[in-house]
């Protein structure tokens, strides 16, 4: 008894009681220490042997060891609501927490507030200095952010700011939930406090690298109605906050016009850069984990505008989104998709698969298979030459319609990947149910299996889960020989990563092909 967990003493003590007396009571899980290993959870299954005289004569009490499933199941439900490289919330439980403060305001006739924050200039470290170094400036950063917003806040009346409060929505963007607010000006002050601490420099490879954030404000009710209006217009006042130099932060308010005329003109500029020609794919190559042969190609759209220049898809597909512009350009790639791969068997080249991303809205807003089908018969090719990558929040997200739109594509042949996984709803179930191939462990997962124990062990879990689904797993953002050295040994099927390549423009394909053949035999 001295063994048992003291929370888990009393229980287990009444259950023999219990048992003497002919009734069956004891808790299903309790803990104990075991000597030599430590405290272990065990699952029980009791049963009652009753002598001739109809009295209990013997407990028979099976147990069995649990931690290692317990664990496992705790860090599924982690990764569905939290960061996997910050450890903090993800955008899934900050809409949650900010609901239910939101919700509790209503109530109580109180404010909340939302600080939504974007670290200035992190697209040119990630560019110069590498993703992982870009990785370790957001792990540096995230524990700054932790370290500044007090656990307990005066704004918070008295109550604990959960840990949570402060969430990653991807990238390089964080948000705060103030969740009682006394009076907006005092956002102003976490705002200050936030970028104070972002004012020491951080010390990363043995480089002094500066980091300043831009931050938008927004208070509830005066700037939204619910956490989606909320988190919008927050953003929206970022960018706002950019615009006036960065390292600044601006609240919402409807007087942000010329900001809204920016973004038109930008939606303007997008929706005629196919027809002028400005959109582009640079690809980047996929290998075969065990042989180094490439496989396939993964097609990254970019945006060549006049007068900004090469523009990533993060500056302009939220826009695209947002405007359903997302549809005829998504509509584009794949019909310069299908015209790639014929350009590639005209000039002789090797049988290989093009991955193209496709958005939500493609998938709900338009017959997706009829329009790759139809790109591929005017091309020439076998549509199942090209692979379609959807996200997890597609997934968990998804309607009828989108299981539909799955069905068909996998009628015409046509593979499905899942990509980024483990990044936002890590929708385990789904991968049992619905029509996919091909499983992309992001690069997040990727980038500290040769540093951290546990990214190594969960990564690890990943790539054998893939495999016992019968799915071809695919790891992304592999940038060393020792992080492809033991994705090959788990099993990965494919590496794709500055390790082998980092995107080509589509014109200087054939030639890198060409030599890498040349190189494999």
């Amino acid at each position: 008894m001295g063994r048992i967990h003291s929370d888990d003493r009393a229980p287990f003590s009444n259950g023999l009681r219990l048992a003497r007396e002919g009734q069956l009571a004891f808790p299903e899980r309790f803990r104990i220490d075991v000597v030599g290993i430590g405290e272990r959870v065990f699952q029980t299954a009791t049963g009652l042997i009753v002598g001739s005289d109809g009295s209990p004569s013997f407990l028979d009490l099976a147990m069995q060891d649990v931690t290692d499933a317990q664990a496992t199941h705790q860090q599924v439900r982690f990764m569905a609501y939290h960061d996997p490289l910050t450890g903090l919330g993800n955008r899934a439980l900050f809409r949650e927490q900010l609901d239910a403060a939101i919700q509790r305001a209503r109530g109580e006739g109180g404010s909340v507030g939302v600080l939504f924050l974007d670290l200035d200039h992190f697209k040119r470290i990630n560019d110069t200095m590498g993703h992982s170094v870009g990785d370790r400036l957001l792990l540096a950063a995230a524990d700054r952010l932790r370290s500044c917003v007090r656990l307990s806040d005066a704004l918070a009346r008295g109550r604990n700011m959960d840990e949570h409060t402060i969430s990653r929505l991807g990238g390089d963007e964080f948000t705060v939930l103030v969740p009682a607010v006394k009076k907006p000006e005092d956002l102003a002050k976490v705002a200050r406090r936030i970028q104070n601490a972002l004012v020491e420099p951080f010390e990363l490879d043995g480089r002094q690298v500066l980091v300043r954030a831009s931050i938008g404000i927004t208070v509830w009710p005066l700037d939204g109605a619910d956490s989606e209006q909320l988190l919008r217009n927050a953003d929206v006042a970022m960018y706002h906050a950019k615009e006036r130099g960065r390292n600044e932060f601006q609240f919402y308010a409807s007087s942000l016009g010329e900001t809204a005329m920016r973004r038109i003109e930008l939606e303007g500029r997008l929706r005629d850069a196919a027809e002028r020609g400005e959109l582009e794919l640079h690809l980047q190559p996929r290998v075969a984990a065990a042989t180094g042969k490439l496989v396939g190609f993964e097609a990254l759209l970019r945006w060549r505008d006049p007068e900004r220049g090469l523009i990533l898809p993060g500056d302009f597909i939220a826009v695209a989104e947002d405007t359903g512009l997302i549809v005829p350009i998504g509509d584009w790639v794949l019909q310069h998709a299908c015209e790639t791969v014929r350009r590639w068997d005209d000039a002789g080249l090797p049988a290989a698969t093009l991955s193209v991303n496709v958005s939500a809205r493609q998938l709900r807003g338009e017959p997706l298979a009829e329009r790759l089908l139809a790109h591929a018969q005017a091309a020439g090719i076998d549509p199942r030459r090209i692979e379609v990558e959807i996200t997890e929040s597609t997934l968990v997200g998804g309607t009828r319609n989108v299981l539909e739109t799955l069905q068909a594509l996998r009628a015409l042949g046509v593979r499905i990947a899942i990509d980024d996984f483990g990044t936002g709803y890590s929708c385990l179930g789904y991968l049992r149910t619905l029509p996919v191939d091909t499983l992309k462990v992001d690069r997040v997962f990727v980038s500290r299996i040769t540093e951290s124990e546990t990214d190594r062990a969960l990564t690890a879990a990943i790539v054998a889960m893939g495999r016992a689904l019968g799915l071809r797993v695919v790891a992304e953002g592999v940038e060393t020989a020792g992080q492809a050295y033991l994705l090959s040994s788990w099993g990965c099927d494919e590496l794709q990563g500055y390790l082998m390549s980092r995107p080509i423009p589509e014109a200087e394909v054939e030639a890198y092909w060409r030599a890498q053949l040349a190189l494999t035999p």
